[in-house]
């Protein structure tokens, strides 16, 4: 055994003492540090491996490296990763049970390892349970085990600090009359909006953009001709592309959709990203649920039928308990295959949340109740994932997602230490070692705050501590409005289909007409039979004493060829969703009479309705209203809201492109735009590859097995 202040490493001897069957068995090692400052348990796991099949008789050398770092404890007070001095007992064996002192590492003085900032500190719980030494698991020979065991004497000179604080710490202030505060109270972050310095009529109105509180400007140049190919190509940066962008532009790709674009992708999937603006070269990726496989319509109705059989994979739980990452990663690296077969871009998978509670309606998703085999577990299945080009999984439900009951409303109240050497650190682990394509937030609060609007969690610890590089989405309905969602870092908003919130979150806006002079519309009809309309109101709150009139006249200069813009949206029961739009009106007396439809139905309620008038109704035989109408004007009447309620921050938008950009970059479905659209030089590896500075926390290396002697 080795220790010093980066690493330690415990070899063992494994064999198989058996005289009948063959198996693998596990080493695993443990580390009771002592009771001296922080609370602590009697032990934890510090790292672990899983032999080779052995023979009767067989045996193999097994090592076993961990950071030493990694036996460090949180102190909030020094908002600090502290070794505290003392005895550090190294425990070797087969299970939490079965385990030797194998050796004894003395630390003379307490040392930080990592310096950070105080986060998800808002709310902690009213008291904390603490342990009793004179209660811990003991057995015999335990303390001649100690007192023999072999002394290795660490220099606290050796160990350095490292600073990770997060370099994107809040530090604009604000007070309790600023629309800003309810995000993140009397401190909000900064960020940088991407400007063209020659455009003088941002959006319309009149004038350029006029930066909201936090926006730092930098000015850049930008051409309507970019593409996504080019910033791959290295032409443009994403920045200078973001910048040249509409609002309704990026509030498409930030928000999920019900379909996807032109390139193949599964169907059944639980969601895609936009396939608006293939023609910018940005593709749809699709996104398909897991954990045990992927989970898609299995028989497609064509002729032939095309089917999207997966592999049913065991549970998270059951794959921790091989403790066999190179089986865990053949495992994900197998369903990397099927993803790129059936064309899904992002697996929603692994799930490892902790198993705080038997009862927990997810536990059967997530690995364990141990933060490190859950960490390395999840590395293990997005490193095989990833292997594969162009597709990535999602590790989730972060953060601290303990109970099913109450889910979208619960409040996990967790004090700072726990949180970190508990609940985060299974995903810290996986960022670090791996680089997961994507994240996604839990439903519920973490100390007061939603998961999916949280900038402490999100960015402070996320990214900022953790180096993530990858996208963040919301879990199914799970954003908190537009506006803190893209301030907390949450990228992407599933399963989507508002864009108008982040673009009347942004800028007053006005409807979108449809041809037949109505705000365009979706009808949504569901397998259960109901049915909704969405219309696309922008900024207009349809009402009849509003100060606001919008007309629109249709007649003979009317483009009756043109697609309308409405259509239906229809769910079946396993969520597949197929849009159809609206036939093109025939004549404007057609046009006139869609509107009269509408008005008539219950798309619109009472209020809605009282406020849209037809006005100046021509007809093509005049004084006969029942000849065909060849000309009217519908009017609608409403309220814009104050110029204060337009809070979205351009650059928290365009920063959230950005990564949903450079993510969908990665994909494989950008590849194959790209090839559909002609477009060479475009090819997409593994994502994971691109990191070259990965800390895997743990690492093992297995020796040649070596087979029985037998006399002969």
């Amino acid at each position: 055994m080795t220790a010093s202040a980066k690493q330690v490493s415990v070899t063992a001897k494994v064999t198989n003492t058996g005289h009948r069957y063959s198996g693998k068995e596990t080493v695993q090692v443990y580390v009771s540090a002592p009771q001296t400052g922080a609370d602590k348990a009697y032990q934890q796991l510090a790292g672990y491996a899983k032999t080779d099949d052995l023979a009767p008789g067989a045996l193999q050398t097994v090592t076993v490296t961990f950071n030493t770092s990694s036996l460090a404890s949180y102190s909030e007070s020094r908002a600090a990763w502290v070794l505290d001095a003392g005895d550090y007992l190294v425990r070797v064996g087969n299970s939490s049970r079965n385990t030797h002192v194998a050796a004894n590492l003395n630390l003379a003085k307490p040392v930080v390892t990592e310096q950070d900032h105080n986060e998800l500190n808002d709310q902690k719980p009213a008291s904390e349970l603490t342990s009793k030494p004179a209660d811990f698991y003991t057995y015999v020979d335990e303390k001649r085990e100690i007192a023999h065991a072999r002394r290795i004497n660490l220099d606290p000179r050796s160990f350095r600090t490292e600073n990770d604080a997060s370099d994107g710490e809040q530090d604009v202030t604000v007070d309790s009359t600023s629309p800003y505060y309810a995000l993140d109270g009397d401190k909000i972050s900064s960020t940088t909006v991407y400007l063209d310095r020659d455009e003088k009529d941002w959006e319309g109105t009149g004038a350029p953009y006029a930066p909201k509180t936090g926006e730092k400007v930098t000015h850049v140049k930008t051409s309507s001709s970019s593409t996504l190919y080019d910033v791959a190509k290295g032409r443009t940066s994403i920045e200078q592309f973001v910048a040249g962008l509409t609002v309704k532009q990026l509030a498409d790709i930030v928000e999920g959709s019900g379909v996807g674009g032109a390139t193949p992708s599964a169907v059944g999937a639980a969601g895609y990203t936009t396939g608006a603006h293939e023609d910018l070269g940005i593709p749809s990726m699709t996104l398909s649920d897991g954990p045990a496989g992927l989970r898609l319509t299995q028989q497609i109705a064509t002729t032939p039928p095309t089917y999207q059989y997966g592999t049913a994979w065991p549970i998270g739980t059951l794959l921790a308990q091989t403790w066999d990452r190179d089986l865990v990663d053949k495992v994900g690296t197998a369903v990397g295959k099927e993803m790129n077969e059936y064309g899904v871009s992002l697996w929603l998978a692994p799930g490892m949340n902790i198993h705080r509670d038997p009862l927990n309606g997810r536990n059967f998703e997530y690995y364990s109740e141990d933060p490190l085999i859950s960490g390395l577990t999840a590395a293990a299945t997005t490193e095989g994932v990833q292997s594969n080009p162009g597709v990535g999984v999602t590790i989730k439900h972060f953060a601290a997602n303990n109970q099913e009951t109450a889910r979208n409303s619960s409040n996990a109240v967790v004090g700072e230490r726990a949180l970190r050497e508990i609940e985060l650190k299974g995903f810290e682990i996986a960022v670090k070692a791996a680089q997961p394509m994507s994240v996604m937030s839990s439903y519920n609060k973490v100390n007061g705050t939603y998961a999916s609007g949280n900038y402490d969690l999100l960015t402070d610890v996320l990214r900022g501590e953790w180096g993530f590089k990858g996208t963040v989405m919301t879990d199914w309905g799970g954003a908190h409005g537009a506006t803190n969602t893209m301030y907390s870092g949450n990228d992407l908003i599933e399963p989507g289909g508002k864009a108008s919130d982040i673009v009347n979150a942004t800028v007053k806006a006005a409807p979108t007409l449809d041809v037949h002079g109505l705000p365009a519309y979706t009808k949504t009809v569901r397998s259960t039979g109901s049915t909704s309309y969405t219309f696309q109101l922008g900024g207009l709150t349809l009402a009849a004493g509003g100060s606001t009139t919008v007309s629109s006249t249709v007649d003979g200069t009317t483009d009756l060829s043109k697609t309308p813009l409405s259509g239906t949206t229809t769910i079946d029961a396993i969520n597949n969703q197929t849009y159809t739009a609206h036939p093109k009106f025939t004549s404007i007396d057609d046009a006139y009479q869609a509107v009269q439809d509408l008005l008539a139905s219950s798309a619109l309620t009472a209020t809605q309705k009282a406020a849209v008038t037809v006005s100046d109704v021509q007809h093509s035989t005049p004084g006969d209203s029942t000849s065909p109408v060849t000309s009217y004007t519908v009017t609608l009447t409403g309220n814009y809201a104050a110029a204060s309620a337009y809070t979205m921050r351009l650059g928290d938008l365009q920063r959230s492109a950005i990564r949903i950009l450079t993510t969908a970059s990665k994909t494989a479905s950008f590849q194959q735009l790209a090839q559909s659209q002609k477009v060479r030089g475009i090819s997409v590896g593994s994502y994971t590859d691109q990191f070259k500075n990965l800390d895997p926390t743990g690492t093992s290396v297995k020796g040649r097995v070596q087979q029985p002697y037998h006399k002969r």
